[in-house]
């Protein structure tokens, strides 16, 4: 998949939670499974607070599931908003499939859809690229696991209050995600550099 990847997702886990707490009958249509995740797609029928520390991933899928389930007890009346919220996908929401062959250069065909949207973090970029299969080295999908993996690890650690302030006394407010703490040392990135590409 080239882009949309988190909106697909995000209404996947929200038709998830409607299903789960109103609606037990409703159909998904479609599932999601993603090629560096091979229990993305159990973890995603069935979203619970024990895996949630598996990785990365399940972590934030988990954070959002969370946040939707918060939002819902706000409501004065859930089961009106989960019957306008469903109804509302099903009947005005559609995904658009841009099926291209390999001749088509997927990262240009990426900014072009992409242009005048929220960038992607600097963090997200390098991962990218360490994933990309159109390197020199072309990568098989075995190594793109490991490295998909390290880098979660790396990124989960960064969460731990105590082993980030051990890293730097400065708070992440600077950085887009904490990883770029080490982004930036790795590239010997000056202090007073504002070049967010570095």
């Amino acid at each position: 998949m080239i882009d949309g990847q988190q909106r697909l997702t995000t209404i996947y886990i929200l038709l998830q939670y409607i299903k789960k707490e109103f609606k037990e009958r409703i159909p998904i249509e479609y599932s999601l499974t993603y090629e560096t995740r091979k229990k993305s797609t159990e973890f995603l029928s069935n979203i619970n607070k024990e895996e949630a520390e598996e990785n990365i991933d399940f972590f934030h899928v988990y954070q959002a599931y969370k946040t939707i389930d918060e939002w819902f007890k706000r409501q004065k009346n859930i089961v009106v908003a989960a019957d306008d919220i469903y109804g509302y996908l099903v009947k005005y929401v559609k995904i658009i499939w841009y099926k291209i062959d390999d001749s088509e250069d997927a990262i240009s065909l990426f900014t072009r859809l992409n242009i005048g949207k929220i960038p992607l973090t600097v963090a997200e970029l390098v991962k990218a690229m360490f994933l990309s299969r159109d390197n020199e080295e072309e990568i098989d999908r075995k190594k793109q696991e490991e490295i998909s993996l390290q880098w979660d690890n790396i990124e989960r650690e960064f969460h731990n209050d105590r082993f980030w302030y051990f890293l730097t006394n400065q708070t992440n407010v600077r950085y887009q995600t904490k990883i770029d703490l080490v982004l930036n040392l790795i590239s010997k990135k000056p202090e007073k550099t504002y070049d967010k590409y570095y």
